[in-house]
């Protein structure tokens, strides 16, 4: 299955991807976004290169998310 996400393509350059979005292991939700806010301070610094640690270019920013439940998985991984 594909999903579409704003993605932070490379220093100050923002894009619209898809991706593959992973089958769900046991005890794991699937989440269809309706919104999602980006912070003003480390998603920012990590648009700016400036993010000690950030996620390596391209990367799905935004980790405050609002959505529906759209599938789900039963039980725990041990």
């Amino acid at each position: 299955m594909q999903g579409r996400a704003i993605l932070f393509t490379g220093v100050g350059e923002v894009g619209l991807g898809e991706f593959d979005i992973p089958t769900l292991a046991p005890g794991e939700v699937l989440i269809e976004v309706h919104a999602s806010a980006i912070s003003p301070g480390t998603e920012m610094r990590s648009l700016a290169g400036l993010q000690p640690n950030s996620e390596s270019f391209p990367f799905i920013p935004g980790y405050a998310a609002a959505g529906k439940v759209i599938a789900a998985t039963e039980g725990t991984e041990e």
